[in-house]
């Protein structure tokens, strides 16, 4: 027992002992965020960010990061939300990342829930495309079909989780679904290259 407790106590010192200082961004003031989500949709090799916080006009942000320290707020025309969840997935694999946007749009009632795909078109424009998934209250991305195409899960309120794979042209195919509510981690814990759901 003392030959595994030992290191890791000294893993932990040694991750516990790490300082962290706070960094101010001019552009960001004293806003904050309910939700952010980090990806380089513009692939100039550092990380954008969209954030999400309820009551605000606009209620989501697309800021790009300059590299340097600083960030421009991006003008976008995103769908207004009351609630949402968002995922960046390159659901169209034309090598650049979309925005797959879900939640309700107004009092959030039964019948206000919304489903969203914005596509990236480049020079930071995005647009809003057909689809057939249905609205829905959360969202998960992975490949679980292990096609090369990110798959989608959706969590609809009342109905449990639906799981539909990606079979390209922004079409989706209902392949599973659970009554389960909440949030999905997905992970591949014995490297076989699959990924489960927890």
């Amino acid at each position: 027992m003392r030959l595994y407790f030992i290191p890791l106590l000294l893993i932990a010192h040694y991750s516990l002992s790490q300082s962290f200082s706070v960094v101010e961004i001019p552009e960001f003031g004293n806003r904050s965020f309910e939700q952010v989500k980090w990806a380089d949709y513009d692939q100039d090799g550092d990380p954008d960010f969209i954030g999400f916080r309820r009551h605000s006009t606009p209620a989501m942000v697309l800021f790009r990061n300059n590299g340097d320290g600083h960030f421009n707020q991006v003008v976008m025309d995103f769908p207004y939300m009351q609630e949402a969840q968002f995922e960046w997935a390159d659901i169209d694999n034309d090598n650049d990342l979309d925005i797959l946007l879900v939640g309700c749009d107004s009092y959030c009632g039964y019948d206000d829930d919304q489903m969203y795909i914005l596509r990236n078109e480049g020079n930071d424009f995005f647009s809003r495309v057909s689809h057939n998934l249905p609205p829905a209250n959360g969202i998960s991305i992975a490949d679980f079909s292990s096609d090369g195409n990110p798959d989608v899960v959706l969590y609809i309120e009342g109905s449990g989780q639906k799981f539909f794979e990606n079979v390209g042209n922004y079409t989706f195919q209902k392949v599973y679904e659970t009554v389960a509510g909440g949030e999905i981690f997905w992970v591949d814990f014995n490297n076989d290259g699959k990924r489960i759901f927890l």
